[in-house]
């Protein structure tokens, strides 16, 4: 349900077809959707069979036609009753890269430090990119599209913290237990 609520948000902004809400739930921190186009679609559809979403096919003289959507008023107030429903909880925690190091005993000696190494590379380069994707929007930011990068910022930073306490540690144990 999560993805149709997105979508029903996303074009409550302004109409747009299945392939630019791909585009602009890629480019987005906040907005993750990780599934296949397919996924889009068959929401789309869901919606459009609901009464929330309207579609109309524009036809292109040098391009194939494409189908836009549009949310409806009573794909409003469906995204307005869901906003006011949902209870507030803890987000799921799903870290692939902690799944591999509770699995790193069966790895080659020296394979967790570079695995730590790695994943520190990681979270800098996105923390950096974030930096920079904020930077450009700085001037049209909204409250809460601030509070959403804060809160992303801390968490890129306590996961760098965190991985720079493990690493540490994980070299003076290797010193200490060659």
């Amino acid at each position: 349900m999560l993805l149709e609520y997105t979508i029903l948000g996303l074009l409550s902004e302004k109409p747009m077809t299945g392939y630019d809400l791909k585009k602009v739930m890629a480019a987005s921190s906040c907005l993750y959707w990780s599934g296949n186009n397919n996924q889009i679609y068959k929401a789309l559809l869901s919606l459009v069979g609901q009464g929330c979403l309207t579609s109309e096919t524009i036809h292109q003289d040098s391009a194939p036609s494409k189908k836009v959507y549009a949310v409806t008023d009573a794909g409003r107030q469906a995204l307005s009753a869901w906003l006011a429903s949902v209870p507030v909880e803890p987000p799921e925690f799903r870290n692939p890269f902690l799944v591999q190091l509770s699995l790193a005993v069966f790895a080659a000696p020296g394979r967790v430090g570079a695995m730590l190494t790695q994943y520190r590379e990681e979270l800098e380069l996105r923390q950096a990119m974030e930096h920079e994707r904020h930077r450009r929007r700085q001037g049209v930011m909204s409250w809460l599209d601030r509070q959403l990068f804060a809160n992303l910022d801390r968490f890129y930073q306590a996961e760098l913290d965190w991985a720079d306490q493990a690493l540490c540690e994980w070299q003076q144990r290797s010193e200490e237990n060659p």
